[in-house]
């Protein structure tokens, strides 16, 4: 398959992700999280086996779309019942550490699979994808052992059900939340860009470094991202969470603008930013979210700011698999660098606007 067809089952599997983000949500909310989390792990492992042993592009499709539903239905549920079960601990201020260290863990198990896969692909090429279903299969067997945290869980009806879509989605336009929609839109959007899909591999591709090569530069660059995601309670308390993001947003924003120039070995610099400063988004937002959200909510909520993150790939997947395909990538970062900045930009403009109003009247 050409990066265009990648590109183009991309973009449908990872729409239809989009899609049904919010709706799992309200369904661990109204549900459970420990029934979401098993029905969760046993969908996306089906998606997986198909994805590894289709030889073609719909088997390929079929079993992306079975694992979006998956990760899909575990995204609000597996990241609320963490919170809830701190609640009824009453430990809910060790959120924050929780969550860098799961983040953390997750990144150095990367930078594991990824030098494991290299030895497994030299002995099978086949054989990643293989052990990627066998561990997700032992997943959906440990899951079976979660206790339910004792939240707000009610009673499944479609009346409440489409009532928990429009309140979890309202929640996170409440005004404690409003000022951070451009860092889920925008911010975490853009690197979702880097991150899934193509555009990374092709990007380190274009600046000289291949499959050997890249798997040295992803190892390294998921060990020091681990460390800066394990230290994010102290960068927290050091900027605070709007100037913290905002400066993430700086230094991810004109990363992709630098990527426009020939800049050959060297770009590995703009990939390496974006990649480890990019580490601490999800986790730094997670914290916000959950801490302003009520338990019945939260996974409504943090899906449907999954569903607002992902919204710019979904819009330039295709873009992306035809730039890599017709080695145009740093014209489409420049585009994405230039799109983002200016987001940012009119956050801050505006956000200085409602400052000066509340000075002017209290004058």
């Amino acid at each position: 398959m050409t990066y265009g067809t990648l590109g183009l089952i991309d973009a449908l599997a990872f729409g239809f992700g989009v899609l049904v983000e919010i709706p799992t949500g309200a369904v661990a909310d109204l549900l459970g999280k420990r029934r979401t989390i098993i029905a969760a792990m046993a969908t996306a492992t089906l998606g997986i086996i198909l994805m590894t042993h289709t030889w073609n592009q719909w088997g390929m499709l079929f079993g992306f779309l079975l694992a979006q539903l998956g990760w899909a239905l575990y995204s609000g549920a597996g990241e609320a019942m963490a919170y809830d079960t701190l609640v009824d601990q009453k430990r809910e201020s060790e959120f924050e550490k929780v969550i860098s260290s799961a983040s953390s863990a997750g990144l150095i198990v990367t930078v594991l699979t990824i030098i494991i896969g290299g030895f497994f692909y030299a002995l099978y090429f086949q054989l990643p994808h293989i052990m990627w279903w066998i561990t997700y299969a032992l997943g959906l067997i440990l899951a079976f052992g979660i206790t339910e945290p004792n939240a707000d869980t009610e009673k499944f009806s479609w009346k409440g059900y489409f009532k928990q879509l429009s309140t979890g989605f309202g929640q996170l336009l409440s005004p404690k939340l409003r000022r951070y929609l451009v860092f889920i839109l925008g911010l975490n959007g853009v690197f979702i860009i880097y991150d899934w899909g193509l555009v990374k591999p092709a990007m380190l591709e274009h600046f000289g470094y291949y499959a050997n090569e890249q798997a040295i530069v992803f190892a390294v660059l998921g060990i020091i991202g681990a460390v800066f995601v394990k230290s994010l309670p102290k960068i927290r308390k050091i900027f605070g969470d709007i100037k913290g993001l905002y400066l993430l947003s700086m230094l991810i924003g004109f990363s992709y603008l630098i990527m426009y120039f020939n800049l050959g070995y060297y770009g590995l610099i703009t990939v390496a930013i974006i990649d480890i400063f990019g580490r601490m988004i999800y986790p730094w937002l997670s914290v916000v979210v959950n801490k302003e959200i009520p338990s019945k909510y939260r996974a409504t909520t943090i899906s449907t700011s999954t569903l607002i993150s992902r919204i710019p790939y979904v819009i330039v997947a295709l873009l992306a698999g035809a730039a890599a395909e017709n080695g145009t990538l740093n014209e489409f970062s420049l585009g994405i660098g230039t799109a983002f900045l200016a987001m940012i930009g009119l956050s801050v403009i505006l956000s200085f606007q409602k400052l000066f109003a509340r000075i002017n009247s209290k004058l």
